[in-house]
């Protein structure tokens, strides 16, 4: 009978592992599980440890994130139990010797495709990148130390050297944070000066580049110009470099450029000597170079360029004027998502018209720092990109009252490709009046405050019936973006808007007027209306003085699954530097929702002193007595 057993037991792990041999059939169920899972089910047996190895390590990351990197978070996150790691998943005995775990990681490293190596200052990192092969994806945050001698530097880069050497055939995606010390410092005699940007040159797949803080200094932008040549996406942040003119072809020396360019029809940025002949998406952002050097020397040499992100931050003038011809002369024909930001000057509302009168139809974006719109300007706005925009954000015409809520409306009922939504006040009244269906269903995000408008104290005492009825038919129209995965209605409020998230806002009388009143997350006004939206990420509310009932947190994390943030706007009475004795997130609520992997950040707090009887005695929007709650629809 045991040998029985066993035979089948036999038949049954070698029919698993001839499943488990097939490579979909583990990436499907890969695609399922978290790290954490996986690592697991590695735990279980040599059959399972062999055919979820290559998904265990293919990323990998060393230290914690770089909080101004852009760069994706990767899998895994390792330093400390690196070793235990290694001994299990190679078969290896634990041991402290680094060359011994060295040794082990060669047998893992075939595996990794993605390697991120985060503000760590040891050289091991490196050498285990070193180790690599076939490294798809590779980010660099501050590797070295700031005032490293000449004996731990020339270690640093000899690994990295090796790491890209080793990887260059593979490698496609490279992000570069802090390379070496302050860029702005003589380098000491001794000091090698190597830059990783030299060893890209050879790397022929290489199509995405990021460079944060970083330098390029002369003799190296030979090699940064032959890298660019190749690249399809080019991400510039904090970066010094030497830029020049571009060369002209030995072949275009001897021939005119305008009968050149005549004949062939295209402008002279489109001739062979192009930087960036590939170059898909550009950002740029804190280049110590003028705006207009910029504009010539980087962006007019994208002829290909699709997504264009640019950021000016010091005194000089936009060249604003010399854009619009670009765009006009279709010397970026492809070019169908735009985002302008001075830090200086913001546009002004002519300037603004002819990018919408120059700017390709269709665009996808249009997102630029700029002055309050007037209305001949929003409607050559809708005119001609509505239709196809995915991304809209007028909230820097937060002072266009009279319009603002109106153009809202309009974005709702004209925008079928909308993705993303940023504005200031839609007030309710305006929603419910008009007639026409919302037609973006694709929306994902949508921060806008709506204003309910209630009057004779709206914020400080309970709702009318008439007025809930209200609030549920408001509940009822956001129903319908059932892929909404954030609801912002505190971010933008006019009162709040551009203000840090969690300051401390204080005065003397509430300046929230009478008639903005927020819509309440409340179940008796209707939000168990919004169980359909089950792709919800984050909410945010104004709640004002307004607790936040357990009964309707229960209700949230009951039907939004996906809930990852909830931030609330709140009025708290008292002196500046009390204690908050009546903090709307209590210790409870705080621990319950921290125990369901939900978050509070974002939310924002208003001082008020509590002589005012109005605020200080203000009753719930909702409040029910015991006969009243019986009836109440929880939603469940």
């Amino acid at each position: 009978m045991d040998a029985d057993n066993t035979q089948t037991h036999k038949t049954t792990a070698t029919a698993i592992g001839r499943v488990l041999a097939l490579p979909e059939i583990i990436a499907l169920i890969t695609s399922y599980l978290s790290p954490t899972e996986v690592l697991a089910c590695s735990s279980v047996s040599s059959i399972l440890r062999e055919q979820f190895a290559p998904y265990l390590w293919q990323d990998l990351s060393f230290g914690p994130p770089w909080p101004e990197s852009n760069a994706a978070p990767s899998r895994f996150i390792l330093s400390e139990g690196l070793p235990d790691i290694i001994s299990h998943v190679a078969g290896q005995s634990r041991t402290e010797s680094r060359n011994q775990i060295i040794a082990a990681f060669r047998h893992i490293a075939p595996w990794v495709r993605t390697l991120t190596i985060n503000n760590h200052k040891s050289i091991f990192p490196l050498q285990l990148g070193a180790a690599c092969c076939q490294l798809q994806s590779l980010t660099i945050t501050e590797i070295l130390p700031k005032d490293a001698d000449c004996s731990t530097t020339p270690a640093h880069w000899i690994n990295c050297k090796t790491m890209m050497r080793r990887n260059r055939d593979h490698l496609r995606s490279l992000s570069i944070v802090r390379w070496t010390h302050d860029y702005s410092k003589r380098l000491q005699p001794g000091h090698p000066n190597w830059n990783p940007v030299l060893s890209c040159t050879k790397s022929w797949n290489l199509r995405s580049l990021s460079l944060e803080k970083f330098s390029i200094r002369g003799g190296h932008m030979a090699a940064f110009w032959i890298v660019c040549s190749r690249l399809e996406s080019l991400s510039m942040v904090d970066v010094r470099l030497h830029l020049d003119l571009p060369r002209p072809s030995p072949t275009r020396r001897n021939k005119s450029t305008t009968e050149d360019n005549c004949s062939e029809g295209l402008p002279s940025h489109m001739t062979p000597t192009a930087r960036f002949p590939l170059l898909k998406n550009l950002t740029l952002c804190g280049l110590d170079h003028s705006a207009v050097h910029q504009l010539d020397l980087l962006i007019s040499q994208c002829p290909a360029l699709r997504t264009l992100d640019w950021q000016v931050y010091y005194i000089v003038p936009f060249p604003i004027k010399a854009f619009i011809d670009h765009l006009m002369s279709s010397t970026w024909p492809e070019l169908d998502s735009i985002v302008l930001y001075d830090r200086n000057v913001p546009m002004t509302d002519e300037e603004f018209r002819g990018i919408l009168l120059a700017a390709r139809n269709p665009m996808r974006k249009l997102d630029i720092e700029r002055n309050p719109m007037t209305p001949e300007t929003f409607d050559v706005y809708r005119s001609r990109h509505f239709y196809t925009l995915e991304s809209i954000d007028i909230a820097d015409d937060a002072g266009n009252t009279e319009n603002l809520s109106h153009w809202i409306i309009d974005i709702l009922t004209s925008c079928p490709s909308l993705r993303y939504l940023r504005a200031s006040t839609l007030h309710a009244e305006d929603i419910l009046k008009n007639d026409k269906p919302w037609i973006c269903y694709g929306l994902q995000e949508m921060k806008v405050f709506i204003n309910m408008g209630f009057t004779n104290g709206g914020n400080y005492r309970r709702f009318t019936e008439g007025e809930l009825d209200k609030c549920r038919a408001i509940f009822k129209q956001l129903a319908t973006l059932k892929e909404l995965q954030v609801l912002d209605m505190l971010s933008t409020h006019p009162h709040t808007l551009y203000a840090p998230i969690d300051n401390i806002y204080y005065s003397f009388k509430p300046l929230v007027e009478d008639h903005v009143v927020p819509l309440p997350l409340r179940l008796k006004a209707g939000l168990s209306v919004l169980k359909v939206l089950k792709k919800l990420r984050m909410v945010g509310f104004k709640s004002g003085r307004q607790q936040m009932p357990m009964k309707e947190l229960n209700w949230m994390v009951q039907h939004w699954k996906r809930l990852e943030q909830l931030a609330g706007g709140w009025m708290v009475l008292g002196k500046l530097g009390e204690s908050w004795s009546d903090c709307p997130w209590t210790k409870e609520q705080t621990a319950w929702l921290e125990m369901r992997h939900i978050n509070m950040s974002g939310s924002r707090y208003e001082h008020y002193k509590d002589w005012d009887p109005e605020v200080r005695d203000c009753e719930d929007w909702c409040g029910l007595s015991d006969e009243e709650d019986e009836d109440v629809d929880s939603g469940s």
